[in-house]
């Protein structure tokens, strides 16, 4: 069956009936996998959610926080899910939500119209001491800014082109967004005539000092560049969802004028909830 984006508000104005009361929708089981460019993780499939492991880090004056774990030596061979986080450098998020086409289709077929939609990133922790990386040249000149100062810092998101499923063996990686078989036209989903779209969403603030970011999505679903019709749209945004990562690699705010150090951020991630679909009618 194909949907039609503005077909209900057309029946609703031509019989002259008065528009429906707005209505929100919440989809909070989604499906969230991580892909990493460290070499270790180029084939290996890492699934993410919302009680993933994570391990606190204690660098004593200088900071202690979660740090997120992905290594799948450290979650029974990749069994058990991982922490969900990004950063701007290797790790980036993937997420969608099964089910939300249908439902939503529904909403638009009982006369309502969709008049935004939202992913929403709940804010958990910010990570000091991220899994993989060094510690920053220096580290004895950093003294203690990012715990003084905490990061203020950004998620940016793109759609999917290629579908995927959650699965220890069946990926997404890095490599491929079905593992062994159906390969990124370039690693990370970074080709944009066929991994992904070129438009980013956001930045939005994702901090301590903004725990709710909220990416808005609305063209996912009005726009015909993600595909012809309404129907199209909505099984584009299910199967395939979105690649979320951190915008800063660097942070001014961290500049002392002596030292550069602490402005290396780029792998330090932002630690989340389960994201949250919120399409508004």
């Amino acid at each position: 069956m194909r949907y039609t984006l503005f077909f209900a508000l057309f029946a609703l104005c031509s019989l002259g009936f008065a528009a429906a009361e707005p209505v929100t929708l919440s989809f909070r089981a989604p499906q969230t996998a991580g892909i990493s460019g460290f070499l270790t993780f180029w084939d290996t499939p890492v699934i993410l959610g919302e009680d993933g492991k994570t391990e606190v880090i204690d660098h004593g004056y200088s900071g202690m926080g979660p740090s997120a774990i992905w290594n799948p030596a450290k979650r029974e061979n990749g069994m058990k899910p991982g922490a969900l986080v990004f950063d701007a450098v290797h790790r980036s998020l993937l997420v969608r939500f099964p089910g939300a086409a249908e439902q939503i289709a529904m909403q638009v077929n009982a006369g309502f119209a969709i008049r935004k939609v939202e992913l929403l990133l709940p804010f958990k922790d910010t990570e000091f001491w991220p899994e993989g990386y060094d510690d920053p040249s220096g580290m004895s000149f950093l003294g203690t800014q990012w715990k003084d100062n905490p990061p203020q810092w950004h998620a940016v998101a793109w759609a999917l082109r290629k579908p995927w499923v959650a699965d220890p063996k069946l990926g997404p990686t890095y490599n491929a967004y079905l593992n062994g078989t159906g390969y990124w036209a370039k690693y990370g989903a970074q080709d944009t005539e066929h991994d992904r779209y070129p438009t980013r969403f956001g930045p939005v603030a994702v901090s301590y000092k903004h725990p709710e970011g909220r990416l808005d999505l609305t063209a996912l679903l009005t726009d015909a560049t993600y595909g012809a019709s309404l129907a199209t749209r909505l099984r584009a945004l299910e199967d395939n969802g979105l690649l979320v990562r951190k915008e800063e690699y660097y942070d001014a705010r961290y500049l002392t004028g002596g030292y550069e150090w602490g402005t290396s951020t780029g792998g330090r991630g932002i630690l989340i909830h389960s994201p949250v679909l919120v399409p508004h009618s």
